[in-house]
C-alpha cells in the first residue's frame, strides 16, 4: 500500500515539473499562503491578526523571563547559602538550577565548583572533580581574570589529576598578576615542595614572608604559616635532603 501511494505521489510531481515550473516555483506551493503574501509585502488582515497575536504573546512571554529571572536569583541565594553550610548536595542542586534557568554567570559556575570539589573531597567521588574542573573552566572561559576559579583548578589539576604542567600555568598566572592572593602564593609553593624542588619551594616562601611585612591585617593571618614552612624546608636543606 505504501509502495502504490509512493507511485502515486511520483506520478504528480513529474508533470508538474515537465509543464515548465522551475524548482523555485514548484516548492512554492508548499509554502503557507500567508508567508508568500508577506514576500510580496502586502500587509494582508491574516497577517494584522498574526502580529496581533504575536503581540500577546510576547508579552505573556516577557513575563515569564522576568518571573523566570526572579526564581533564578532565589535559587543562587539559596544555593550560596547552603554553600556556606557545607551542604554540598544542595548547594550543587540549587545551583544547577540557576543555570538551567539560565543565570550562567562565571561566579556561579565558580561556586558550583567549589560545591563539587568540596563533595568530591569528602565521598571520594572522582567524577565529581571532573564536574568541578568543568565549571572551573567555564567560569575562566567567561571571565579570564577569575582568580579564585584558577586557584580552585589549579589545585584539582595538580593534586588529583596529575596534571602538573597545567597546575603550575595556572598558578603563576595568580602569583604574577595578583601578588596579594597570598592562598595562591602558599599553594605554589606546596606544589613546588611537593614536585622535590624545595629550593624554589623555599623562595617562594620567604618571598611571601617579605611581602607580609607591608600588610599588617593578612600578616596575622598568613605570616605564622609561612614561617614555620621556611623553618621546615630549611631544616630539611640542612639536613641533606636535596632537590629531587
Amino acid at each position: 500500500m505504501s509502495y502504490n501511494k509512493k507511485v502515486i505521489v511520483m506520478i504528480l510531481l513529474v508533470p508538474a515539473l515537465l509543464a515548465g515550473c522551475t524548482v523555485d516555483q514548484f516548492l512554492d506551493y508548499f509554502m503557507p499562503k500567508s508567508v508568500r503574501r508577506v514576500t510580496t509585502g502586502e500587509q494582508t488582515e491574516d497577517l494584522k491578526e498574526l502580529m496581533q497575536k504575536a503581540k500577546g504573546f510576547e508579552d505573556q512571554i516577557e513575563e515569564k523571563i522576568e518571573a523566570g529571572d526572579r526564581l533564578a536569583n532565589v535559587y543562587e541565594a539559596l544555593a550560596a547559602v547552603y554553600l556556606v553550610r557545607k551542604n554540598w548536595q544542595l548547594s550543587i542542586q540549587f545551583f544547577e538550577k540557576t543555570i538551567a534557568l539560565g543565570n550562567g554567570e562565571h561566579e556561579v559556575h565558580r561556586r558550583l565548583g567549589v560545591a563539587y570539589a568540596n563533595r568530591a573531597r569528602e565521598l571520594g567521588q572522582q567524577n565529581d572533580y571532573d564536574k568541578a574542573l568543568y565549571h572551573y573552566n567555564l567560569a575562566i572561559e567567561k571571565k579570564p581574570d577569575n582568580y579564585d576559579a584558577l586557584y580552585g583548578s589549579a589545585l584539582i589539576l595538580f593534586f588529583e589529576k596529575n596534571e602538573h604542567e597545567k597546575a603550575f600555568d595556572r598558578i603563576q598566572t595568580i602569583v604574577e598578576k595578583k601578588p596579594d592572593y597570598y592562598e595562591a602564593r602558599f599553594a605554589y609553593g606546596r606544589m613546588l615542595y611537593e614536585s622535590g624542588n624545595r629550593n624554589s619551594a623555599l623562595t617562594v616562601y620567604q618571598s611571601l614572608v617579605e611581602s607580609l611585612q607591608s600588610d599588617p591585617e593578612s600578616r596575622k593571618q598568613y605570616e605564622s604559616d609561612a614561617m614555620v614552612n621556611v623553618s621546615r624546608i630549611t631544616r630539611e636543606l640542612a639536613a641533606g635532603v636535596d632537590d629531587d
